[in-house]
């Protein structure tokens, strides 16, 4: 069993297929470097979107993912994606990766980077608008920064936003 990460428009041929140890990888270094790079409560949600995907606390196998399923909105899709391709990029350059002890290969793992940069950098506003199972978030509410508040808490090890599961760094890595 494992995950994999898909984008709506080409997912037999565009699809990154981790193991469950490799995915928490993953996540774990763009879960940092998103943490680090959120300025403001969207970005911050978006971060919190992917720490969610914590195998822990959802189960192994269960948390792989559409691009189409990362909670765009179609009035600010142009600068979402290029927030989450600046996540990418800050952990392809391991920003963060000092607090992080994990054992797969530092080569291994920007290659895996690599491919969901390339997913993410194809993805359009109209494939989101074709996918099945989008579900388009048009307006941020006026809650959401209220929840937010509580929410933007940081692990003191690790400096992750925590999410209702807590740290993601600390419930998948060693």
């Amino acid at each position: 069993m494992g995950n994999r990460i898909t984008h709506p428009k080409y997912r037999n041929l565009g699809s990154l297929k981790m193991s469950n140890g490799r995915t928490d990888v993953v996540l774990a270094v763009l879960v940092t470097s998103g943490s680090r790079l959120a300025l403001s409560p969207r970005e911050a949600e978006l971060v919190l979107w992917l720490a969610q995907r914590d195998q822990s606390k959802v189960g192994f196998g269960m948390v792989g993912f559409d691009l189409s399923e990362i909670p765009w909105t179609l009035e600010n899709f142009d600068e979402e994606k290029a927030f989450m391709l600046k996540i990418i990029e800050g952990a392809q350059a391991k920003l963060g990766w000092n607090v992080l002890d994990f054992g797969t290969p530092p080569d291994v793992l920007c290659g895996d980077l690599e491919q969901i940069h390339m997913l993410v950098l194809n993805l359009t506003a109209e494939d989101l608008i074709k996918a099945p199972q989008m579900k388009i978030k048009h307006h941020l509410n006026t809650s959401f920064d209220e929840q937010m508040a509580i929410e933007l808490n940081k692990c003191e090890k690790h400096g992750v936003l925590l999410t209702e599961y807590g740290c993601f760094v600390c419930n998948n890595l060693p």
